[in-house]
């Protein structure tokens, strides 16, 4: 279950929205061949949608408004499909994107294959900044997507990055995902 809801003006994050009470929203980890199943409650001003980034899905559970109109505030959807891929992904949120998901509201789906070798270390890492769309001087009315300076100072997992300790043999599983709107990864 997911409640995307408005976190307390001026919450110390910066962040305007998350998935239940954190952002990035709750890791999602399941095996391949089972049926994924999540209820989204819109407790949002506004509809908003769940996208399951680089998943292969119905288009009734892609979560882009002109396949299946939003979820109105207040209101709830089931997405239910089988998971037929594995991987890495991410969801947000396909309404008002650029707001909501730079708002806070996007988090990790870990499909594992258990034929993959296991690691020692399985870590999702979800880079993004908390101001990305900055306004830009150049255009007055405010920033358009992809045209706001760029914020440099990255977060993972919605913290300042951390350092991981690892003996020689070990096998680390790092699985990357940018959530940012305009910033790319070097």
């Amino acid at each position: 279950r997911l409640v995307a809801r408005p976190l307390p003006e001026g919450h110390p994050s910066g962040i305007r929205y998350a998935y239940n009470d954190q952002t990035p929203g709750p890791t999602i980890e399941a095996e391949l061949g089972q049926t994924l199943e999540v209820e989204l409650v819109n407790e949002l001003s506004a509809g908003t949608t769940i996208h399951w980034h680089g998943l292969h899905v119905p288009n009734a559970m892609d979560g882009v408004p002109w396949q299946r109109g939003p979820v109105a505030p207040g209101a709830s959807f089931v997405y239910r499909f089988e998971l037929n891929q594995p991987g890495t992904f991410w969801y947000h949120p396909h309404f008002n994107t650029e707001g909501q998901v730079d708002g806070g509201l996007f988090g990790a789906l870990i499909v594992r294959d258990p034929a993959d070798e296991p690691a020692n270390h399985d870590l999702v890492a979800i880079i993004d900044s908390r101001a990305e769309a900055r306004p830009n001087p150049a255009q007055p009315t405010g920033p358009a997507h992809g045209h706001a300076r760029l914020e440099r100072q990255w977060l993972m997992n919605g913290d300042s990055p951390g350092h991981l300790n690892v003996q020689a043999g070990e096998r680390v599983r790092l699985r990357m995902i940018n959530a940012s709107n305009h910033g790319y990864l070097k």
